[in-house]
């Protein structure tokens, strides 16, 4: 006897789930989630759809929604958001993201400038919508754990586009590791091995602090360092 398997329900096609009692006041034991889309059922599909270790401790349906779930909840370990969040979009979203959360961000399809945008940003990830929802919980783990989450349409693009304009840059450590940076990660490392502050770096290349400071963040990451002192002498050697 043959059984017709379902195809997995993906987030992007859920008009209405429930989950409401997840809403619940922060949990130091799970991630604190934000989730900023200008979709409510995706809003909906999302929340259902953590796992049991992550919290959704507030929704945005805009940049200036988000800019107040972030108020009200400082301590958020986790942001996910849409590459079309209304009201100025991903550039204006991230400048209200702490740079010890980290943020994935969604969109309904992989173009070009969005994938660089959220990399250059410091994005943990870049997922396509139409994501299997019982993929979800495992991705955001593995984002969570320090890993970088893309789309394989994202990857895919990305490999080509970096190939063809050498946007990647590769940086070979004293121990013989590679670590591979985005353009932008590059010029705040030869900064910071310079010497210069956060605000001297977010003058010179025209972008704000929180910046500044959430691609140091992820560069101290890709290091394995702790400290930023730590970043600028293992880049030193």
């Amino acid at each position: 006897m043959s059984v017709a398997l379902r195809p997995p329900r993906r987030l992007l096609d859920l008009d209405h789930v429930g989950g409401k009692g997840r809403f619940t006041s922060a949990n130091k034991s799970r991630t604190c989630t934000i989730i900023a889309d200008e979709h409510r059922p995706f809003r909906e599909g999302v929340r259902t759809y953590l796992g049991s270790g992550f919290t959704a401790v507030a929704e945005a349906g805009s940049v200036s929604e988000l800019a107040q779930a972030v108020a009200d909840n400082p301590h958020a370990d986790l942001v996910l958001i849409s590459a079309a969040l209304p009201g100025g979009g991903l550039a204006a979203a991230a400048k209200f993201i702490s740079p010890e959360a980290k943020f994935v961000v969604f969109a309904t399809e992989t173009r070009d400038e969005d994938l660089f945008l959220a990399l250059e940003l410091g994005a943990s990830g870049y997922l396509l919508k139409n994501i299997p929802a019982i993929r979800l919980d495992a991705t955001l783990r593995k984002v969570m754990d320090g890993e970088q989450a893309l789309d394989r349409s994202a990857t895919l693009r990305l490999a080509e586009l970096t190939a063809r304009r050498g946007r990647m840059k590769q940086l070979r450590l004293a121990t013989g590791e590679l670590v591979v940076l985005t353009g932008r990660e590059h010029e705040v490392a030869l900064l910071l091995l310079a010497g210069r502050s956060t605000k001297t770096i977010a003058g010179e290349l025209g972008i704000s602090a929180v910046t500044v400071r959430r691609h140091i963040s992820v560069l101290m990451g890709k290091l394995g360092v702790a400290t930023r002192a730590d970043a600028a002498r293992l880049l030193a050697e």
